[in-house]
């Protein structure tokens, strides 16, 4: 092997890194668009305002610079690899309502979110997105910290989002003790995906 020569090895790791450089910058472009650009549901929310959210707020709310959890799969995003997500929830996560409201659950937010990550992040970088919508109405955290596992189809998981906290609050006001934790269930099945194998966020 001559001087000039570099290992397979080394090239890979440099092509590696000059691919996540580039798909970095395609990904800040691709994320300073208007965040209701794909919006579907335009027509009863056509506005931030309409959502009662405030972009100035957006930062503030998710910022957390030390999350190995979530570098981790911002990394598999820039890698262009498929990001694992599942949703645990009630009838929210259901979309309870929305067949009544809006002749359609296309606005179930999963569904929102796929569909945003499909217009915007998986044509800057490649990264897919596969979203599991486990929603069961009436259904609080302190069923599926006992079984949530029941309901999945493989392990490797990335982020996890808990929309169970209404129902929770709802399933502990026929509780008669005033000593009970009401924390308690999703803390106990928050703790329990936080330790899965996986690390997810």
């Amino acid at each position: 092997m001559s001087e000039t020569t570099k290992p397979d090895s080394e090239n890979k790791s440099s092509k590696s890194l000059k691919c996540n450089v580039k798909n970095m910058i395609l990904l800040q472009q691709a994320l300073q668009k208007d965040v209701l650009s794909t919006w579907p549901l335009k027509k009863p929310f056509s506005s931030l305002r309409d959502l009662h959210l405030d972009k100035n707020n957006f930062w503030s709310a998710i910022k957390h610079e030390n999350n190995e959890r979530l570098q981790k799969t911002a990394e598999k995003v820039l890698q262009g690899k498929p990001v694992n997500v599942v949703v645990y929830g009630g009838s929210n996560t259901a979309g309870g309502g929305l067949q009544e409201d809006e002749k359609s659950i296309k606005g179930r937010f999963p569904i929102i979110l796929q569909s945003w990550w499909d217009s915007v992040i998986t044509p800057a970088t490649g990264s897919r997105l596969n979203i599991k919508i486990i929603g069961i109405g009436g259904t609080s955290s302190s069923y599926y910290q006992f079984c949530y596992k029941v309901y999945l189809h493989h392990n490797n998981i990335d982020l996890v989002i808990l929309d169970s906290s209404v129902n929770d609050r709802v399933a502990l006001r026929f509780k008669n003790s005033t000593n009970i934790n009401q924390s308690l269930p999703l803390e106990q099945f928050t703790r329990q995906l936080l330790n899965d194998h996986n690390n997810p966020a």
